[in-house]
């Protein structure tokens, strides 16, 4: 323990000798890192995180598996009746579909939301109350049009609202229908999204006036719903899925011109947050941007390896006559891999500056249609754990080399007497090496870091591409579906 205390304060000191070979050796790295840890932390982001619910182990999603189309899709809403009324492996059932909400304040000035459309057990199924006022329930109507109520979320109720308590009770208009606010749900709850906050949750009562086709509410062809049921304690997924078997094949022989060849299949919640193609696109993303950044970090421990053996080559002599003197050759290479340990470990905290900023960038350039996603995009525990594993694992990397090198030394050529001429030229030659290699470090890292804003530039000029399809600049909407005639 004492021999490596002893390395350790020898690696923190000896890059003071050398400034500019400390900087380029510190900076390579931490470019590397930087990137393989910002892309981490996005990727982490994005994949599903536990919901903000009750019990969330308990909760599944009911999908209608189409044998003609061979996909997953959503349930149309008779037929979530008819799941909820002959089922009896849930202690609850709730539908949802996304709305399109044009909110009006006493201003007077519109605000596009992205709302939900949710039945009226929805909070109680996933057992969490409001944080301000109260959520749906029996005493709100579930007749059309005679429960004229919104429920906010945490971030529409401070954006728009100055997160003023008092606004449980007051009067919005929604789609040019005026809804009375009765609750406010708490901060981080997304319903059965861990992405996307909706902006309001308006009851099915209001189908009529809050969706685009409020008639798909009766049409067993539209698969526009996402169904969500909590399992009965004791209850397995698979029994579950076998008991909602039996309901399935009577809708198909009940009403074959829609559902034949469709039949149900339940999953985690917490796996179905995002759709199987869109997760199916996102991994593929995100492999191939951890193998951008790999190779990235790869150049990089190529560029500070060579700066080592540089390094190394200088110190021949001192080497030559510390295994002279009795030192040992593996005394000498773990000094050199101790070394380089430090280096990578400093480069590593830089790493962590190079990450938020690259962290920012990449949410400046997120697609339009994320704008108003809450990723948790901070640097963890598990970030940190990440970028000491990566810093660890680069300086291993970068350092066997130097330390394969320095166990190698030819004592008696290392200590053989030379010309001053020839010393000269050695240590000249070694100049001229060194400056190149630095050059080399520094346009590397350079052309990294252009490469890493391009890819950048051109994930958000193609997310505002695929999501938008046309130029979004200088328009506005309007609410055209209610106008009187």
């Amino acid at each position: 323990m004492e021999t490596l205390r002893l390395d350790i304060r020898h690696g923190v000191r000896a890059p003071r000798k050398s400034p500019a070979f400390a900087l380029a050796a510190v900076l390579s790295p931490a470019l590397g890192i930087g990137a393989n840890t910002a892309i981490f932390t996005l990727v982490k982001a994005l994949f599903p995180q536990p919901l903000a619910v009750f019990e969330p182990q308990r909760l599944v999603t009911i999908s209608t598996f189409d044998e003609k189309l061979n996909g997953l899709y959503g349930v149309s809403y008779p037929s979530f009746e008819d799941i909820r009324n002959h089922q009896g492996v849930f202690t609850g059932m709730c539908a949802l579909t996304p709305a399109s909400l044009i909110a009006s304040r006493e201003d007077g000035f519109p605000r596009t939301w992205t709302g939900e459309v949710v039945t009226e057990n929805f909070f109680e199924v996933l057992g969490v109350p409001a944080a301000i006022g109260r959520t749906f329930g029996k005493r709100d109507d579930p007749a059309p049009g005679r429960s004229p109520v919104v429920v906010l979320s945490h971030g529409t109720w401070v954006r728009e609202f100055g997160a003023d308590g008092s606004v449980v009770g007051r009067t919005i208009s929604v789609n040019s229908q005026p809804l009375t606010v009765i609750g406010v749900m708490p901060e981080g709850f997304k319903g059965l999204s861990t992405v996307s906050e909706p902006a309001a949750w308006a009851p099915m009562s209001m189908a009529r006036w809050m969706m685009a086709r409020p008639e798909a509410v009766g049409e067993r062809k539209a698969l526009y719903f996402s169904v969500a049921a909590r399992l009965k304690p004791g209850v397995s997924l698979k029994t579950a899925e076998q008991a909602l078997a039996p309901i399935g094949q009577q809708l198909a022989a009940d009403h074959p011109e829609v559902n034949a060849g469709r039949s149900f299949r339940l999953a985690p919640s917490s796996e179905t947050v995002i759709p199987p193609r869109i997760r199916r696109t996102l991994e593929q993303a995100a492999l191939v941007l951890m193998a951008v950044v790999g190779l990235v970090l790869l150049i990089a421990c190529s560029n500070v390896a060579s700066l080592l053996l540089v390094r190394s080559r200088n110190r021949s002599k001192e080497f030559a006559i510390r295994l002279a003197i009795g030192a040992g050759a593996w005394r000498i290479a773990r000094q050199a891999l101790t070394e380089s340990l430090v280096l990578s470990l400093r480069g590593g905290a830089a790493g962590l500056l190079v990450a938020r900023w690259s962290r920012a960038l990449l949410w400046h350039f997120r697609p339009e249609w994320w704008n108003n996603a809450s990723f948790n995009l901070s640097l963890d525990a598990s970030v940190l754990l990440f970028t000491a594993g990566v810093s660890i694992a680069s300086g291993i990397l970068f350092g066997l080399a130097p330390a394969m090198n320095s166990w190698r030394r030819d004592l008696a050529r290392e200590l053989k007497e030379r010309t001053s001429q020839a010393e000269e030229a050695r240590i000249f030659g070694l100049r001229s090496l060194r400056r190149k290699l630095l050059t080399r470090v520094f346009l590397d890292s350079a052309l990294l870091l252009a490469a890493g804003s391009a890819l950048g530039l051109l994930f958000g000029v193609a997310g505002r591409e695929l999501s938008w399809h046309f130029r979004p600049e200088h328009l506005s909407a309007e609410d055209l579906r209610h106008c009187s005639r």
